[in-house]
């Protein structure tokens, strides 16, 4: 009995080793009420555990023995049923971005620029809150890759200019109300769904591999590319240059690039003179690319190079 009560204890112990992480992230990032849940479970699992250790040679009280029970089984089903609010709490907040997703946009949101609010080229003042709930309407899950967190961060600048902007439009304010509430939501579920990944072991996580895949090609992108007319090289640093000869000239084109990973493009803002700016850019479809090989299209023509 006492070689059983050994080993009870030792997993008990090393269970409890597993669940510091957690405790720990759980305390700094989960909300008020469950700070102190799985700490206060690898505290239990720690006193459990030196319990049955140091009893090895006795026997247990029936009050022990029902005390250690209660709190395994606690131990047990508690994840079990925390998995299962997690989903029923994501299910909801995924309708509820669905039906947002389902109202027209105001016209005063239209635009790419508001109260001062400029967006990015191609985008409207509130293209970044609304990817982030088509994300969650569409997966029903997020998690705060680095990406992700850099969505998040840059959001709330659109909220915040939109609802100053909607102060006299009740239609619009409550519309940027909506939003703000069901992004906080998602940012929420962030740590909900890394915990609910946790208790599920989940291995392969979503956010991280399309992060992973965007990084993958952005890598193969990178590089220096040749055919028979020209060269083009992207740099990890963001600058660009291209070449291309014909028979009477020579056109080269530098700049600056930024990769679109929505639709794979490559967007080149050509160089001025110095302390100067040139308006307008360049867009290079990525149609494919690996190793040796890059096809793109550019101005309507399909262009192949490699390396």
């Amino acid at each position: 009995m006492s070689t059983v009560k050994v080993i009870a204890g030792l997993t008990c112990m090393v269970i409890a080793l597993f669940l510091v992480p957690v405790s720990w992230v759980s305390f700094g990032a989960g909300v008020l009420w469950f700070k102190f849940i799985p700490a206060a479970f690898t505290a239990g699992l720690i006193v459990a555990g030196l319990f049955l250790i140091l009893k090895r040679r006795l026997p247990l009280s029936r009050r022990a023995k029902t005390l250690i029970t209660v709190f395994l089984g606690l131990f047990i089903v508690s994840p079990m049923m925390l998995d299962f609010w997690i989903r029923a709490k994501a299910h909801a907040l995924q309708n509820r971005a669905k039906t947002f997703l389902s109202r027209p946009v105001p016209d005063m949101f239209k635009t790419d620029s508001i109260e001062g609010y400029q967006a990015r080229p191609n985008e409207t003042v509130l293209s970044g809150s609304r990817r982030l709930v088509d994300r969650y309407a569409n997966n029903g899950r997020i998690r705060w890759s680095a990406v992700i967190q850099g969505q998040f961060a840059t959001q709330p600048f659109e909220t915040s200019y939109c609802e100053d902007a909607a102060k006299t439009n009740e239609q619009a304010r409550l519309y940027i109300v909506e939003c703000k509430a069901i992004i906080d939501k998602e940012w929420e579920m962030g740590f909900w769904h890394w915990f609910q990944d946790t208790i599920e072991m989940k291995r392969s996580i979503p956010e991280i591999e399309e992060e992973d895949r965007v990084d993958r090609f952005i890598q193969q992108i990178d590089g220096t590319w040749t055919n028979g007319s020209g060269t083009m090289t992207i740099s990890p640093n963001g600058t660009f240059s291209a070449a291309r000869s014909s028979p009477t000239h020579t056109n080269v084109l530098k700049g600056t690039q930024v990769f679109r990973a929505s639709d794979k493009v490559l967007m080149v803002y050509p160089d001025g003179p110095p302390g100067t700016s040139i308006g307008g850019k360049k867009e290079f479809r990525i149609v494919h690319v690996d190793e040796h090989n890059l096809v793109y299209e550019v101005d309507g023509q399909t262009n192949s190079m490699s390396r």
